[in-house]
């Protein structure tokens, strides 16, 4: 008898050729998701490190003037080397950051993330001789279009 083993050569490459191609689709999604988690984990610390460090300067700054349940910003002035605050709704423009805590002017036209930064005094107690103060911080990173 004759067997025709040319049958068994291609139905073996398309085997292989199937085997192959699960591998490979396999792998690609196996570093789509690693390349996911590194892109979360990136955002996530880098939100964190802005309110830590967020924490540390209002620490530093002077807040006597801000009053309870008002809105205000830190502008980091790089000239004098110190922080100023804000208060009100003609100083929007000093909410947004960059990813170093640096202000950003023009966030139409700046090319890497832009975050938000809001802080407000959540409660004043002034029955002390001190007034003591409750501030609240809001960082989130704005999407871009």
């Amino acid at each position: 008898m004759i067997t025709n083993t040319k049958a068994e050569t291609i139905v073996g490459i398309l085997i292989g050729v199937f085997i192959i191609s699960i591998t490979i689709l396999w792998i690609g999604s196996l570093i789509n998701y690693s390349r996911w988690v590194i892109q979360t984990y990136d955002r996530n610390t880098k939100i964190v490190l802005l309110k830590e460090n967020l924490i540390n300067i209002v620490w530093w700054v002077n807040i006597e003037n801000v009053k309870e349940n008002e809105i205000f910003y830190i502008y980091k002035n790089t000239s004098l080397k110190q922080y100023e605050v804000f208060t009100g709704t003609t100083n929007d423009q000093y909410k947004y950051i960059d990813a170093h805590g640096e202000s950003v002017s023009d966030i139409e036209n700046f090319d890497q993330d832009i975050y938000a930064r809001i802080l407000w005094v959540e409660r004043e107690d002034t029955s002390l001789e001190n007034s003591n103060k409750l501030v609240r911080a809001s960082v989130r990173r704005l999407i871009k279009k």
